[in-house]
């Protein structure tokens, strides 16, 4: 999609109708962005929508914490960690983001493929021109810091990009996402589980602008009941999303605002119910709980790292 494409499409209103449906909801920008860095086919879910609408809520104020935890390969990451800051920053481009996961890579990974997207001609037009129809304040990319793990904008945003553990190189920010902090290969090392919470509590907790008004999103598979999700939850303050790949009947999740109302509640009504039959259908998650054992199973696709009839590590 080039500019004069997009300005055919500013002529007829299509492409500003739907730009301005992105620019009010995360839920349309994710998923009319991810086709501009992502080659493979979108698969929509109701889930991808609960995600987006409580990504939304701490941008917007109304959640301040949240921990998200979803079975693996449903596109967590991609919604987390480079489409959010996008969107965030095509409101707000002061904001000052850090992103971190349990190899510097990965957090690295998501930084380009955010800054991929802020460059495409699509987002550039509509979220950071002055051709934009919508009230945004025109940015570029800052040319003296612009590197794949900390870059800045002409309105002093920021990206930076860390392993969790490091030191945060000394800089602060706004708002810090948490991307899978453990590895499932060191999810049952107490050293490993110990060290991604102290760098939690006492290296990330003082790296904020202003700790009042700091947002933190912890995005996760569940792995051990004393995993940074568990740690965080038995300290309180946190709202959580918790999506099983089978639905519970007794533990259905529901979430609250900031200020106490009502947010969110699964959708799901039956028992078993599952979460994105698409990609984790019925025989699948047969398949991975025989693969991971009925620990891992009831911890990285049920969100809860006990089985409830018991069971044996793989």
């Amino acid at each position: 999609m080039d500019l004069e494409l997009l300005g055919e499409g500013l002529a007829n209103g299509h492409a500003e109708a739907e730009a301005g449906l992105c620019y009010k909801h995360f839920r349309y920008f994710l998923k009319r962005a991810w086709r501009e860095i992502d080659p493979a086919p979108f698969v929509d879910g109701w889930h991808i929508d609960a995600i987006a609408d409580h990504l939304q809520a701490v941008h917007d104020g109304h959640i301040k914490n949240l921990i998200i935890n979803i079975p693996p390969g449903l596109g967590k990451s991609m919604i987390a960690s480079v489409l959010w800051p996008a969107w965030c920053w095509a409101k707000k481009p002061t904001l000052q983001f850090m992103g971190a996961s349990y190899e510097a890579q990965l957090s690295t990974r998501d930084a380009v493929k955010c800054r991929q997207l802020m460059s495409t001609p699509w987002y550039k037009f509509f979220f950071r021109s002055h051709a934009s129809p919508f009230p945004v304040k025109p940015w570029e990319f800052e040319d003296d810091q612009n590197l794949k793990t900390f870059y800045k904008n002409t309105e002093k945003g920021h990206r930076q990009a860390i392993g969790v553990g490091g030191k945060g190189t000394g800089y602060r920010g706004d708002v810090l996402i948490i991307d899978d902090p453990i590895s499932a290969s060191d999810a049952h090392s107490k050293i490993k589980r110990e060290a991604a919470i102290r760098w939690k509590d006492e290296t990330m907790s003082s790296r904020f602008n202003n700790k009042e008004k700091a947002k933190e999103v912890l995005i996760m598979q569940r792995l051990h009941e004393e995993d940074l999700t568990g740690h965080l939850l038995r300290q309180g303050g946190w709202e959580h999303l918790r999506l099983p790949a089978r639905f519970e009947v007794a533990d259905k999740c529901k979430t609250r605002t900031w200020a106490g109302a009502d947010f969110y509640e699964d959708r799901r009504t039956q028992e078993g119910e599952l979460l994105f039959p698409a990609l984790l259908s019925d025989n699948v998650l047969k398949i991975m709980k025989v693969q991971c054992g009925s620990y891992g199973f009831a911890g990285q696709y049920q969100q809860r790292p006990a089985p409830a009839e018991g069971g044996i590590i793989k």
